[in-house]
């Protein structure tokens, strides 16, 4: 099975090496885009000798990861294998998601709500998964977490449209509509900088989004 991990970067000098150490323990090929940082993104992920593809500016976390799923599929991925750049997602975790994975089509992983989640990004991840279970009927525990493993052909079924943030709503929107077969699984809630990620006017745009996407599927 030819399995790509693929990295969206902002500015991920200080963990991004540590997080790439760790999952070249997992898998073999690695694909990193830095998306128009302005530190030593690039510079890292190319020391750590994984391929990478550098936007010479910031087009979003949408946009980034959808580079380099499109880059994975080229090279001939059998299975796809997302996660963020900061160190909110081990990659120790990537071999129970493939595990999981067969028979699927797609693997989320959900974050306790736990002390360990800053207050108001608890209660924002809350209420866009109260959304997505009133407008969709889709009970996943934590529709915001970018770490997944999903078929290449499912990637060609879910391939979404938005550049930012509304990444994984988009996703996961296009696996109900296609009534794709999906598990979660759980990681630990890790949060190195409460200032990073999404913020509030992120999630008030996602909110609009999933009733935009509501209206359109």
């Amino acid at each position: 099975m030819n399995v790509w991990v693929v990295i969206a970067a902002f500015n991920e000098e200080k963990h991004l090496g540590n997080v790439l150490k760790e999952t070249k323990k997992c898998a073999k090929n690695v694909v990193v885009v830095d998306d128009g940082s302005h530190d030593k993104t690039s510079t890292i992920a190319k020391d750590a000798g994984v391929d990478v593809i550098t936007l010479k500016q910031n087009q979003g976390k949408g946009f980034a990861l959808r580079t380099g799923c499109d880059f994975a599929v080229k090279k001939g991925a059998d299975v796809i294998v997302s996660l963020d750049a900061d160190g909110q997602h081990p990659p120790s975790y990537i071999p129970e998601l493939l595990k999981t994975l067969k028979g699927l089509d797609i693997v989320f992983t959900w974050r306790a709500r736990d002390k360990h989640m800053p207050l108001t990004r608890a209660i924002g991840n809350w209420g866009l998964n109260f959304m997505m279970r009133i407008l969709f009927g889709h009970k996943q525990r934590d529709m915001l977490c970018g770490f997944m493993a999903y078929t290449a052909s499912t990637y060609k079924k879910i391939r979404w449209n938005t550049k930012r943030y509304g990444v994984e709503t988009e996703l996961t929107a296009n696996c109900l509509t296609k009534k794709l077969k999906w598990a979660e699984i759980q990681i630990p809630t890790l949060y190195h900088e409460q200032g990073k990620g999404v913020k509030l006017g992120d999630a008030i745009s996602i909110a609009f989004f999933i009733v935009w996407l509501r209206l359109t599927k």
